[in-house]
């Protein structure tokens, strides 16, 4: 429910202003809108556990980064 407030107003204002004929405003908006939610609701609450709750560094295994990078290329190569 969280991702739904968050995003239904950014939807709302993107199509408002593109409707207004500024479609690189809508398009700024809807990536900024992302990038802000994904390095806040992912970077806050891990420094957080990290720092208060585990207290000690945490580590991330990059065995099969190789194959989400893949996925990644993949969607922007196809869409």
């Amino acid at each position: 429910f969280i991702a739904a407030g968050t995003s239904v107003p950014d939807a709302i204002s993107s199509i408002i202003v593109a409707r207004q004929g500024q479609g690189d405003m809508a398009v700024a908006n809807s990536i900024g809108s992302n990038v802000f939610d994904i390095l806040l609701g992912l970077g806050l609450p891990w420094f957080i556990a990290s720092a208060f709750v585990y207290k000690e560094p945490s580590i991330v295994r990059t065995d099969d980064l190789w194959i989400g990078i893949g996925f990644l290329f993949g969607v922007v190569i196809f869409l």
